[in-house]
């Protein structure tokens, strides 16, 4: 006999509460994930298509988020994250330099990373 506010706790009737990890949208319960990361209708879309804790990310290039939503940071010296992975631009054939070029598309087999430059050796 009380109005209430829809939330988690009272989404599509009162007292039905959403699941662990669910929003409540509109008139009923929805899994948080890239169509509604962390709120209702927050789209991750383009360059940071996951959806993690701290909101939309690309787990392929994000320091804090490397492979995965958490993953530990990048902090060896020389390490960057690189298709969702910490590596050594500086050395790695495979994501050179600040863009994370793969060597070996640019000079195949003879494609190494020298210095963060492809080269072909």
């Amino acid at each position: 006999g009380t109005c209430v506010s829809r939330s988690v706790t009272s989404c599509a009737d009162c007292g039905q509460a959403c699941p662990a990890g669910a929003l409540c949208c509109g008139a009923g319960c929805v899994p948080s994930g890239p169509n509604n990361c962390n709120s209702c209708g927050n789209q991750c879309r383009g360059d940071t298509p996951s959806c993690c804790p701290s909101g939309c990310t690309n787990i392929r290039t994000d320091e804090l988020n490397c492979g995965s939503c958490g993953a530990p940071a990048c902090t060896a010296p020389n390490s960057q994250c690189c298709g969702g992975g910490c590596v050594n631009p500086q050395t790695d054939r495979e994501h050179c330099g600040p863009n994370c070029e793969d060597c070996r598309r640019l000079f195949g087999l003879i494609g190494r990373c020298v210095e963060g430059g492809c080269r072909a050796l």
